[in-house]
């Protein structure tokens, strides 16, 4: 059954006054421009908010690129010229300038080039400025800066300052700078980095193994040989590529080292720096005397082998195999583990056990290391009896050149000093300066 209506009535609306269609109008105004307002407001803090981003991240860049640089500046204030016999600290402050420079232009801020100036008057206010400071002291120390340029021998530290400005040619140009009155913003950022070489030992990281080689040296023999006057042919006979570590015959005026890896120290006599003194008359002619010179160099220069040891490290499984890899991989934190993980002397020294006789993969890995950096550690003294020690007194860097079997079944490694820088050295303020490993620390 259909109960609808057959004729609705339709509903009559009544048409509004000419007041309330002015009232809705207005009201209609009021919200567009509330919205505009609105708008406009949000615009300039998502603005705010962007350029700010933009602006620490573009500091960040700029702030690695300094601190890069402040650290390849400092890496060449370890002075090579000890490898020759001739310190000069002078040479290496011009190469720190132009590594900072270099360093800055194979960067990009904002993806712009920073230009550093390398300030050879060093300026307190130039770009790159070489001091010193303290590397154990507080963070942020003012850099102390040498009282005659000329004699730049005590400083250690490189502080690299860049601006926008003035060392990318141009400021941020920030979004939306028209809406804030803002069109462009200026950043600046600075670091410095300081060599310390007062090395105490070195300490591995998770992961990371330290450069050290599992052997000690003579700490006395090894420093006469490193500072004996080279002699072509007797103690310079290679040279090493300090880029490859290739190594090639021929003279390159540093002196080698010899090591003696024998059961046995080398006897006294051939350790003795006195040189044998010519019994023949004077020469009476150039060609004798340049003979007669030849032989007492020859003869300062020979000046015996250092004896070697392999140090008694953790070794629970006793694998022999782990020789070669201390030798060319370094020492872990499990190979230290009973001296705390760590080989630091405490106190300007440590007693450690050594090996005897030294364990027939050692040579075999020290191969594998031909030509590269190592450290090396030095002891003084050394005890005998079924538990031999050596007492280990500092650290140098060398070279291995030659590993060579002697008829008595010894073996001999001839090694070249070197310099070497290490995240894993460990310093300490009652350590005397390293001429030869240093580590780098970013004090600002």
């Amino acid at each position: 059954m259909n109960f609808a209506p057959t004729n609705p009535t339709p509903i009559r609306r009544r048409p509004a006054s000419p007041a309330r269609q002015g009232r809705a109008a207005k009201r209609r105004g009021v919200a567009v421009g509330f919205l505009i307002v609105t708008l406009v407001f949000l615009a300039g803090f998502v603005a705010l908010g962007l350029n700010t981003s933009r602006l620490l991240h573009t500091k960040a860049e700029l702030r690695a690129v300094c601190q890069s640089a402040a650290l390849a500046g400092a890496r060449e204030l370890l002075d090579e010229g000890v490898l020759y016999g001739y310190p000069d600290k002078r040479d290496d402050v011009l190469m720190a300038r132009e590594a900072a420079r270099l360093l800055g232009r194979a960067n990009r801020v904002d993806g712009r080039v920073v230009v550093l100036d390398p300030n050879p008057k060093n300026l307190p206010l130039g770009d790159v400025v070489v001091g010193t400071v303290d590397p154990l002291g507080p963070v942020g120390l003012p850099l102390g800066l040498p009282v005659d340029p000329e004699k730049p021998q005590a400083v250690n530290t490189v502080r690299v300052s860049a601006t926008l400005n003035d060392n990318v040619f141009n400021r941020v140009s920030l979004w939306l700078g028209k809406l804030t009155g803002v069109l462009t913003a200026d950043t600046a950022a600075s670091a410095q980095a300081t060599l310390d070489t007062r090395i105490a030992g070195f300490k591995p990281e998770r992961g990371v193994k330290a450069p050290v080689v599992p052997l000690a040296a003579e700490y006395g023999a090894w420093l006469k040989q490193a500072e004996a006057e080279p002699v072509a042919g007797v103690n310079d006979r290679f040279t090493v590529n300090p880029q490859t570590g290739q190594v090639t015959s021929g003279p390159d005026g540093i002196p080698e080292i010899v090591l003696n890896c024998g059961p046995n120290p080398p006897p006294a006599a051939s350790r003795s720096t006195e040189s044998t003194e010519v019994a023949d008359a004077a020469p009476t002619d150039d060609t004798s005397a340049a003979t007669a010179e030849s032989e007492d160099a020859a003869d300062e220069s020979a000046i015996g082998a250092a004896w070697c040891v392999a140090l008694d490290l953790v070794n629970d499984q006793k694998l022999p195999y782990i020789w070669p890899v201390r030798c060319r991989e370094g020492l872990s934190i499990g190979d230290l583990s009973a001296v705390g993980g760590q080989l630091v002397l405490a106190g300007g020294a440590l007693v450690m056990p050594r090996v005897r006789p030294l364990p027939d993969e050692v040579p075999y890995g020290l191969m594998d290391i031909v030509g590269q950096s190592r450290a090396w550690p030095l002891f003084e003294g050394y005890t005998e009896g079924d538990a031999p020690t050596c007492t280990l007194v500092g650290f140098a860097a060398a070279r291995i050149l030659t590993v060579a079997q002697s008829p008595d079944g010894s073996w001999e490694l001839v090694a070249q000093p070197t310099t070497m820088v290490s995240s894993q050295a460990v310093t300490a303020p009652y350590m005397n300066s390293n001429p030869w490993i240093g580590k780098l620390e970013l004090t600002q």
